[in-house]
């Protein structure tokens, strides 16, 4: 389970970097120790496909540097009112809230499709359905309190069947379906389903997320010192682990 910041000292102050698309800051609190791996938290919505395309940087980070990381991810819901069905398309709704036109938004949605498939990503965002995140957040926590792999697993399998596969991640069959075919235990996921579990954590993490200024997502944490926001590259992501691990 994620370290949670409610009711900490934080402070924080901003950092300048030598790249405009550097958004970086330090926090600092009172620790007991240091863990050998580094520790990366990243809140993120399994419906936001800059997410996908900045944990796919970060895996690039890891891999390049060698720096071992244990991976925690944190909860942040892009729209807390979606409402709970798929009545319409990403592309519908882009056009409605930014008042943007078929081809302006089509434009958009092939931009980002590009930078997806640079780094190995399949996106099919024309069929992505936008809908409440907050279940599939639950159950990524009730996962990632048993094991932080599979956590990531999970997160990961609700972010394609969202952003690849045009599932309604809203759904408790979609959501049982895909948790349970990547390795959480079904009688686990119907009784996350069926009450109100961990979702007390999904709002610690919401409210730690605007305690810090995370107003967007992806945005990372390394050993809750050094934080980082959007999808940067993997240098940058390097340049951010190494200054947190000499903190």
């Amino acid at each position: 389970m994620g370290c949670h910041f409610v009711n900490e000292l934080l402070l924080v102050r901003a950092l300048k970097w030598s790249t405009s698309l550097a958004s970086l800051a330090i926090i600092e609190r009172k620790s007991e120790g240091m863990a050998e791996k580094l520790r990366v938290d990243i809140w993120s919505d399994v419906v936001c496909p800059w997410c996908m395309i900045g944990k796919a940087n970060l895996e690039r980070g890891i891999e390049q540097s060698g720096i071992e990381a244990d991976i925690y991810w944190r909860a942040f819901e892009l729209d807390p009112n979606a409402v709970v069905d798929c009545s319409t398309s990403m592309v519908e709704a882009l056009a409605v809230k930014y008042r943007m036109s078929d081809v302006d938004v089509n434009l958009m949605v092939d931009s980002m499709t590009g930078r997806a498939a640079d780094l190995g990503l399949e996106f099919n965002l024309r069929d992505q359905l936008p809908t409440s995140t907050l279940n599939a957040h639950r159950l990524i926590q009730a996962a990632s309190d048993q094991d932080l792999i599979l956590g990531g697993l999970i997160a990961t399998r609700f972010a394609m069947g969202a952003l690849r596969d045009g599932m309604c991640v809203s759904d408790p069959a979609v959501l049982t379906q895909l948790a349970v075919e990547t390795g959480m235990d079904e009688k686990l996921v119907h009784r996350v389903l069926g009450g109100d579990a961990f979702l007390d954590i999904v709002r610690a993490d919401e409210k730690s997320a605007r305690e810090i200024g995370a107003t967007g997502v992806p945005f990372f944490m390394f050993n809750e010192r050094v934080g980082l926001s959007g999808a940067q590259p993997p240098e940058v992501l390097i340049q951010a682990m190494r200054q947190a691990s000499e903190l």
